[in-house]
């Protein structure tokens, strides 16, 4: 692999991979894809702490280095491509303030406790995507979390350089479980994003470039990626009756249907929520030894997915089983 090739370390599933996933594909920017399996723990294993002491996905790797963090992704890869179309204005600009000020808005709704908290509350849901294997293992997942703490401290006397990185992880993820499993805080969270979606109506009923079909006018931008991509999650949470079906927010719905039609948008806010690229494929590559060849891969994975389907298969002990302090 040449060392100027982009590799994406994501899950197709994961909210902040999406913006750098759809970043790329409007930029027509190939990359490379190095799936991360996020119900096995793999973002806590030591090796990708060590190139994220956050533990999060994305993480980009270009030129030997690697950068975490979509909106730092974003930057850099505006940066580092000169090629058309860019979706930052000029610096310093008037535009580019716009835009961030924009994206900072809509990156102010708290999407995790929202994801999460729908698994705990379905019945804020309605006409959701939150079904089936996914619904359970996002219940699982939520469920399961807690538990993550018991398996850092197996992991951190091995790893005595990654000990303040398992702990600061440890102490996120207790809080963060006791916020989405309290109902207040998820229905504030919802109420909150009402508010920026309101501003996002009043945005687009009054944009300065009238009969522009993006949020900043004529073309698209870094504020329309972060918009696209909250669109595809409270889609399939099961909430854009709430968001811009509801009568309320005619230009936002408007928006949303002309979003639709992009193959980019479709590619990775629509199709991403299935059991073959987030969790069969990397379970399987992680846990499969090489030697065994790639057709043999294919064909194990092509195996589980139809023992799922037939209801044999029960990916909830699955992923218990393959949790990373196991390994």
């Amino acid at each position: 692999m040449a060392d100027d090739e982009l590799t994406v370390l994501y899950n197709p599933g994961s909210f902040y991979s999406q913006k750098v996933a759809l970043y790329l594909k409007e930029r027509n920017i190939s990359f490379n894809e190095n799936i991360i399996n996020l119900a096995g723990g793999e973002t806590y294993k030591p090796w990708f702490l060590r190139i994220n002491p956050e533990g999060q996905v994305p993480v980009l790797k270009h030129q030997g280095k690697y950068i975490p963090d979509s909106k730092a992704i974003i930057d850099y890869l505006e940066n580092a491509y000169d090629t058309s179309p860019k979706l930052l204005p000029p610096a310093g600009s008037d535009e580019r303030e716009k835009v961030q000020r924009l994206s900072e808005l809509i990156s102010s709704v708290e999407i995790e406790v929202i994801t999460f908290g729908m698994m705990i509350f379905p019945h804020y849901t309605q006409e959701g995507h939150i079904t089936g294997i996914i619904a359970r293992l996002g219940r699982w997942r939520a469920s399961r979390m807690g538990k993550y703490a018991a398996g850092f401290e197996k992991v951190k006397a091995a790893y005595p350089d990654l000990r303040e990185a398992y702990s600061k992880k440890a102490a996120f993820l207790s809080n963060f479980v006791k916020r989405f499993n309290d109902e207040a805080t998820v229905k504030e969270a919802l109420e909150k994003a009402e508010k920026v979606f309101d501003a996002i109506e009043d945005k687009l009923r009054l944009r300065d470039n009238a009969g522009g079909d993006w949020l900043c006018g004529p073309a698209m931008t870094v504020a329309d990626i972060h918009l696209a991509v909250l669109f595809g999650r409270l889609n399939f949470l099961g909430l854009r009756h709430r968001y811009w079906e509801n009568g309320r927010r005619p230009n936002t719905k408007a928006y949303y249907l002309r979003l639709k039609k992009r193959d980019t948008y479709r590619s990775v806010c629509e199709k991403a929520f299935n059991p073959i690229t987030m969790l069969l494929i990397p379970m399987f590559r992680a846990k499969l030894p090489l030697i065994i060849g790639v057709s043999t891969v294919v064909a194990a994975v092509a195996v589980g997915f139809h023992i799922w389907r037939r209801g044999d298969l029960d990916l909830e002990k699955l992923c218990e089983k393959l949790q990373f302090w196991k390994n």
